[in-house]
């Protein structure tokens, strides 16, 4: 599965992770081996949904570290075995002119053609400890799937998956790098969970669904279906109308990625306060406590912003609403929702967040219309519940020590979204060990360097 590569890495993805150091990883490692599953039915495709067509050549980087190290072969034939459940991942992506239900004609759209070329897997056994697993890892460390558009003489792009296994002194490292077309983090936290069970030798449940058009109907506000969001509506914020400004003065990006974690006595005795201090004030049932993610959501925004009302906007997965738990593919929305600067009025309205719920509308009276309002300046996204528990996640290599994120994840928001001051704040929850949650935050970097100052903190400026 590859040589042993033992020299030091001094790429820049690392020099700006000097913590990163102590670890050895190759400069330019080989292009990744590819997996194909053992049988495949003929090729077929999955149209994208509308919601996908966009930045669905993007790419998320996650990484997973274990106490134990894995067998490589066993991994590799686990794997193959994976995309027999999971046949997009070894697909390519393809233009196509289709029919989809619902539309009036037949439109061009990007689909996974599922033709069994491959997934990339790639092992290297490294020397040296492994990175740390709070903050944002290098590139270094992940096989990046990219080049993945058809080419313009016809043949197709690369892997829409590549995973790398790392088998270092002290453990075994796993990193993943996705597009968004193939899934969103709740798919990829089901083909984590299906692959762990495989490796494990248990049953590895009911097969995934890979129909993307299934939620489209719903989502356009077709009549007979609606989103039920009780305190908001389900929607994205318009853009503000355009104000003179002065041009931009080139500089480094103003926003700063501060990782850090909230551990499980932290949460607990929090979480006790801040739910009795939201009961006392009728926020919340005496029978109700504030979750984990409200808990450390109302931490980052009261940390934020000094203004009465921070427009902000709350991803939802809509799974079980449509009762596709076991979708492949993208099912995430966004609800927009105004938080107070006090962080109990935060939690209180956090905890009060809607929940979509589908509701049958035969007359169309209660059909939600989209409304505009100002930009986010504020995305919140917990991965907790798409990811599971930890132990969900074991491969066979004992306990999982940390999941992360990598650091082109974060330099594709900044770069998508401006690289000053127009870039929204952006916090990702992710699980950790021992029951607690590490926060990732795109913040200002004068909020990042204050909340730096009050707890231990990893800091990564974006280039």
């Amino acid at each position: 599965f590859g040589q042993a590569l033992n020299s030091p890495f001094a790429s820049t993805a690392a020099r700006r992770h000097p913590r990163m150091a102590s670890a050895v990883a190759p400069d330019a490692p080989p292009l990744p081996r590819l997996v194909s599953a053992p049988q495949a039915a003929e090729d077929a495709l999955v149209v994208l949904s509308a919601g996908e067509q966009e930045g669905c050549t993007e790419t998320l980087e996650l990484a997973v570290a274990f106490e134990r190290r894995a067998d490589a072969g066993a991994l590799a034939e686990s794997y193959a075995r994976m995309l027999v459940l999971f046949p997009p991942c070894a697909g390519r992506y393809a233009k196509r002119t289709v029919e989809v239900e619902g539309l009036p004609a037949p439109e061009a759209r990007r689909c996974i053609l599922c033709n069994n070329a491959g997934a990339g897997y790639y092992y290297v056994k490294l020397d040296g400890k492994m990175p740390p697993m709070v903050g944002a890892l290098p590139d270094a460390f992940f096989d990046r799937a990219v080049g993945v558009r058809p080419m313009t003489d016809g043949s197709l792009g690369g892997p829409l998956l590549r995973t790398r296994v790392m088998d270092f002194d002290d453990g075994q490292l796993v990193t993943f790098s996705f597009t968004r077309g193939l899934a969103d983090i709740g798919g990829m936290g089901l083909f984590l969970q299906v692959w762990s069970r495989l490796c494990r030798g248990e049953d590895p449940g009911p097969p995934p669904t890979h129909g993307r058009t299934i939620l489209e109907a719903a989502l356009r506000g077709e009549p007979g279906y609606r989103v039920e969001t009780g305190y908001a509506l389900l929607h994205r914020r318009g853009e503000p109308p355009p104000e003179p400004r002065a041009p931009a003065r080139p500089g480094p990006p103003t926003m700063t990625l501060a990782c850090f974690v909230l551990s499980a006595e932290e949460l607990r005795v929090t979480g006790e306060e801040l739910s009795q201090s939201c009961r006392k004030k009728r926020l919340i049932y005496d029978s109700e406590s504030l979750t984990d993610a409200e808990l450390a959501f109302s931490l980052v925004s009261s940390s934020i912003f000094g203004s009465d009302q921070v427009p902000a906007s709350l991803s939802l997965d809509l799974r079980s609403t449509f009762m596709v738990d076991r979708h492949f593919g993208s099912a995430r929305d966004v609800v927009d929702i105004d938080l107070p600067q006090d962080r109990v009025q935060a939690a209180g309205v956090l905890h009060r967040h809607p929940t979509p719920a589908l509701q049958r509308d035969f007359w169309n009276w209660k059909r939600i219309q989209p409304v505009e309002g100002p930009s986010a300046r504020l995305e919140l996204s917990s991965w907790l519940e798409a990811l599971g528990t930890l132990d969900e996640l074991s491969f066979g290599g004992g306990l999982v020590t940390g999941v992360t994120t990598g650091g082109a994840y974060w330099q594709q928001y900044v770069d998508s979204h401006g690289r000053g001051t127009d870039c929204p704040a952006y916090t990702v929850l992710l699980p950790h060990p021992s029951g607690a949650l590490q926060v990732q935050a795109l913040l200002p970097r004068a909020v990042a360097d204050r909340i730096g100052n009050e707890r231990p903190c990893q800091v990564w400026h974006p280039a």
